[in-house]
């Protein structure tokens, strides 16, 4: 037969979430995240670096890209292969 008892979990939950582009507190929790464990031959060999950028500082982000991010339904076809 079994016998069971009642056990509290600890669980890790956001207290706050700072953008790290204009260090605003991000109200929504909609914004990028992005981690990245570095290996060799980069200049940040052996870090992890991890960011959440809010959606105002990523839109400003990606006015720079040579290639846009943002997927087309043409672009989603011919990544599908």
């Amino acid at each position: 037969m079994r016998q069971y008892k009642t056990v509290q979990v600890p669980k890790r939950v956001i207290e706050s979430l700072r953008c790290n582009c204009c260090g605003k507190v991000i109200q929504s929790r909609e914004c990028f995240s992005a981690v990245k464990h570095w290996g060799y031959d980069s200049p940040y060999d052996g870090e992890v670096h991890a960011m959440d950028i809010c959606v105002d500082c990523y839109a400003a982000w990606i006015q720079n890209f040579a290639i846009s991010p943002v997927l087309t339904e043409e672009k989603r076809e011919s990544e599908e292969g």
